[in-house]
Parts: C-alpha cells; structure tokens; sequence
C-alpha cells in the first residue's frame, strides 16, 4: 500500500513591542495548513500572515513536519530579563500522536521558558 505524504505547516508572525520595549519583538498571530505539502503550502501561510498582521516575510518563522499526523500549539508570555517588559510567545510540535505532539511543544517552550504559565491554543489533527 502507498501511503501518501502528509504535511503540517505553522507560521508565527512577530512584530516588536511597544513603548520602553520596542527593541524586542514578540508574537502577534499564528496560521497552519495541513495536507499534502509542497511549497505552495508554505507560501499560502507566510502570505496569510503578511496579511493578517501586517508583517514582512521575514517577520515570519515557520515550522513543518512531513508524516506527522497531529500538531499542538501553545501560547505562553515570557517575561524578558532586566526589562520591565512580558512578550507573548508561541510554541509549536509535532508528532505521530496527541501526547507526542504536546510534549514537543513544552520541549520546543522549554528552550525560552522555564515557567508553568502556558495553554494550549490548538491541536491540530
């Protein structure tokens, strides 16, 4: 049996903050498209996002995974060291399952993150 490529694609947008915070950047929206792949699904996302948050394309990250079937997104705000400033941050995983997929967002988080303050925005199966 032929099993078919799947693809998961999310894009974070970012812009930077306001008032005495305006040298750091933080996330301001998110998007996915799930099917088949290629790079059309990549261009849909980053041009949704330039869209909707009046970004650039380089403003943009975007994560991908081929032939993992589930993705979860979390949203978490970080509080940035020596500034009296929070920025919100997204984080996203992927895997073969729920569970994988959560776990590796909280692993993805981990690396800017250390706090218990964080939800999950979105699974996507």
């Amino acid at each position: 049996m032929n099993k078919a490529q799947s693809q998961i694609v999310v894009g974070i947008a970012y812009k930077p903050m306001y008032g005495n915070c305006s040298q750091f950047n933080q996330a301001v929206g998110y998007t996915y498209e799930a099917g088949k792949g290629g790079n059309e699904m990549r261009e849909e996302v980053t041009t949704r996002l330039e869209q909707n948050y009046n970004v650039s394309g380089s403003a943009i990250m975007i994560f991908s995974s081929y032939d993992q079937k589930n993705a979860v997104i979390i949203r978490y705000k970080k509080q940035i060291s020596g500034y009296d400033c929070t920025k919100l941050a997204y984080a996203a995983g992927f895997g073969n399952s729920y569970d994988d997929a959560f776990n590796n967002a909280v692993k993805e988080m981990r690396l800017y993150y250390a706090g218990s303050d964080y939800q999950q925005e979105l699974w996507i199966h």
